[in-house]
């Protein structure tokens, strides 16, 4: 059993995620196929790839004879906004040392303040004549002070952010010169030399429960680790009959997935293409099995805010609602009417609770990763995702109830027997 208020706290980046979804494959007995490696797999076989430390894909394989050879993806992403700390952060100023940071991604910084943050990330270190990467977090805690109200008379009124100059966290009183690499150097071993980082300031922070019965809960990184986690949740619970369930985990959805590990790269379309090709398919079975696949992507709603629910649309969506199918004019969303009416006789089938999400028509609609991804391998898909509040906060609000949900919901989609038929798709 997965405890998702740990995997929330300990999931400080996407390289903290990915390695925190690996260990719950491998517990589950997972086979690693490493980077540039054959893909050797097999009917009946459960495997995971990792892509530069910060993406994963992960699929079981089924009956793949015939026409029941077909793929069910869940893609879902693992970054969310924060600071990234610049090469040579140390600021020094009077007495105070601070780091320079920039931003990754549209958070909504003015939360950042007086809060517990951490530094965490990736390490490039040198063993011998061996350049490789390694996970790393600080224990100690860092923040970023604001300005007290007697000298910021109009704080209440209006706060806006200078990314530049307002948001370098305090470091040090009067550092050394070398702070910053003395601290990293403390995660070293003595055969390995620094080189280079990915280092970023994140929310160091603990989840919490609250409402009355504890019905809530408020974390950092929930848009969109509670999507990861469930669906690498239900890929290990299901039952896998037919085809090949797949488990995507994309990195850089938050400034735009076109990167390597992104969903705009072809990680997705190269894995499906070399499973089928490991599974003696042919170029022509591959197309052919695409055609006859589903994807979901998933990737939060916005909840109806207790405080402004006028910036809801008329069908508002609220936590507890359980999953959430998201629908937008213009697609931003994958959602059409026909695959939305296909998981909603899946969610019905099996007494899930779920709701239809439109964003307020005078208010653009941010996208998500599925309308990238699958520029790549064009299937069928979905949008679907759970309601939350204040998105892209360092600390946002979601009900434990949908997070169940969207684990059963994922766990029959990967657990179904869908069947192309004349017209349309049968639910087995």
């Amino acid at each position: 059993m997965t405890d998702i208020r740990e995997l929330l706290k300990t999931s400080y980046t996407a390289y903290h995620a990915v390695k925190n979804a690996e260990e719950l494959l491998r517990a589950a007995g997972f086979v690693k196929i490493g980077r540039g490696e054959e893909f050797a797999v097999a009917e009946g076989g459960k495997y995971y790839v990792i892509d530069r430390e910060s993406a994963l894909v992960a699929f079981t394989v089924g009956d793949v004879s015939g026409e029941r050879f077909a793929y069910k993806f869940v893609c879902s992403h693992v970054d969310s906004p924060c600071f990234k700390v610049k090469h040579g952060a140390e600021n020094l100023s009077g007495k105070y040392a601070r780091l320079e940071v920039e931003s990754y991604g549209g958070g909504i910084w003015y939360t950042w303040f007086d809060r517990k943050l951490r530094l965490a990330g990736r390490l490039t270190v040198k063993r011998g004549d061996t350049v490789c990467a390694k996970l790393f977090s600080s224990a100690e805690n860092f923040a970023i002070p604001s300005l007290a109200v007697h000298l910021n008379r109009e704080v209440n009124k209006n706060f806006a952010v200078n990314v530049q100059t307002d948001v370098q966290p305090l470091f040090a009183l009067a550092p050394s010169a070398d702070g910053l690499n003395a601290l990293l150097g403390r995660a070293l071993e003595e055969n390995e030399e620094l080189v280079d980082y990915d280092l970023y300031l994140v929310s160091g922070e603990a989840p919490f429960r609250s409402g009355l019965s504890g019905e809530f809960l408020t974390a950092a990184r929930v848009d969109d680790l509670t999507s990861a986690f469930s669906s690498i949740e239900a890929l290990i619970a299901a039952e896998f009959r037919s085809g090949v369930n797949v488990c995507a985990l994309f990195d850089s959805e938050e400034i735009g997935s076109s990167t390597n590990q992104g969903a705009g790269s072809n990680l997705l379309k190269r894995t499906a293409e070399r499973i089928a090709f490991a599974l003696g398919k042919s170029k022509e079975e591959f197309y052919a099995a695409a055609e006859r696949s589903f994807a979901v992507s998933a990737d939060n709603a916005h909840g109806a805010h207790p405080n402004k629910a006028e910036l809801s649309s008329l069908n508002k969506v609220y936590l507890g609602d359980g999953v959430v199918i998201k629908h937008h004019a213009n697609r931003n969303y994958t959602t059409d009417g026909f695959t939305s009416g296909v998981f909603k006789a899946l969610l019905d089938k099996h007494g899930i609770k779920h709701a239809d999400f439109h964003m307020r028509s005078d208010l653009p609609c941010g996208g998500t990763l599925g309308t990238v991804s699958l520029g790549e391998i064009s299937v069928d898909s979905v949008d679907i995702g759970i309601a939350q509040l204040a998105m892209h906060s360092a600390a946002e609000t979601f009900a434990l109830s949908d997070y169940a949900e969207m684990k059963r919901a994922l766990t029959a989609f990967y657990g179904c027997e869908m069947r192309s038929e004349k017209g349309g798709i049968a639910l087995g």
